[in-house]
């Protein structure tokens, strides 16, 4: 009887002990801290972007308390995935070209013509690439939040070219991309490795007859020395948005909730940046620029050029590139298919 007494008594209190416990409000979380860096141009449609990312962690001081570094004031993209990797970033938006360094088949998304139109391009995007990048991006201790879009690519060169043929022997800066490098091989180009810093004094001592990137570029440093612009559009660029998973996972529900919602979506942040560049292409047709838009016939031999050059990159990235270029080639059928 003593003993049924005291085990009810010992309940007793264990059961007054939780509701006093539930009852207590919970400790506040503490806000997640982090740096963040990126390499925006100021007063580009990214750094706008960028303002209005900043107001919408600025309106939650409770959830987030961040330092950002987005005019590259950390140096360049590459070594800053290493800093990702060890927790001493926590958010990186970087390139195509950049983070294929880490994960090769990220080069699969700048192989020439892959997409035919902008409408291709999303429809792709929106239904799979996330999906087919974020397992290799955890691999290499990543979290791949969102892509962005850097815009079409089109060559600027120091003499006009109009078809695949005149930039043969033409000595094209390339990035260390087997994607690119195995597009300007096609075009028996005389490939020349150089860091973004580098492209401008190369173009003006001779060292380079040319590169490819997309019209903000172009504006921003190598108009001058390379005034002859050519609307190849054979490049959907696009950039990532990669977070330290360690720090993902360490986030909130409410934390992480946030964090994507702020990065707008793809939709939004790809139209303002083809409202943007469009404008700009056309200012400089405006103030008298040589830019040049191939013609039908010219735009066949760019894009013959550029698929005949699919295999080999392939075959130099090997791991899951061909399988990545599948479901991309798959989800292109789908697209026609339900009328695009």
């Amino acid at each position: 009887m003593q003993r049924c007494f005291r085990q009810r008594l010992v309940a007793m209190v264990v059961f007054v002990f939780a509701l006093w416990a539930c009852s207590i409000e919970p400790a506040t979380a503490q806000p997640a801290k982090g740096r963040i860096a990126a390499s925006a141009p100021k007063g580009s449609v990214w750094d706008q972007q960028w303002d209005r990312y900043k107001s919408s962690f600025a309106a939650r001081p409770d959830l987030f308390e961040l330092d950002y570094h987005i005019y590259g004031e950390l140096g360049a993209s590459e070594p800053l995935l290493g800093s990702v990797r060890r927790g001493r970033v926590q958010f990186v938006a970087t390139s195509q070209s950049v983070i294929s360094t880490q994960i090769p088949e990220v080069a699969v998304l700048s192989m020439p013509y892959l997409f035919e139109s902008r409408e291709e391009a999303d429809y792709v995007y929106d239904c799979c690439i996330r999906d087919l990048y974020q397992p290799l991006a955890a691999e290499e201790g990543f979290v791949l939040l969102q892509f962005a879009e850097a815009g079409w690519s089109h060559f600027y060169t120091t003499r006009s070219i109009r078809i695949p043929a005149d930039v043969n022997g033409m000595r094209v800066r390339a990035a260390q991309s087997p994607a690119v490098v195995g597009f300007l091989k096609e075009l028996d180009a005389d490939v020349v490795f150089l860091s973004m810093s580098d492209v401008v004094p190369s173009l003006q001592t001779g060292m380079v007859d040319g590169g490819y990137g997309a019209i903000t570029w172009h504006v921003g440093a190598t108009r001058k020395d390379a005034p002859f612009f050519t609307l190849t559009g054979h490049v959907y660029e696009t950039g990532l948005f990669l977070m330290n998973k360690n720090w993902w996972d360490g986030l909130s529900h409410e934390q992480r909730e946030m964090m994507t919602t702020t990065f707008e979506g793809f939709e939004k942040q790809r139209l303002d940046v083809r409202v943007a560049q469009d404008g700009e292409i056309q200012r400089i047709i405006d103030e008298g620029d040589a830019v040049s838009e191939p013609t039908s016939a010219e735009q066949a031999l760019w894009v013959a050029a550029g698929h005949r050059s699919h295999g080999s990159i392939l075959d130099e990235l090997g791991g899951d590139a061909q399988m990545i270029y599948d479901r991309i080639l798959e989800a292109k059928a789908q697209y026609r298919a339900a009328g695009g």
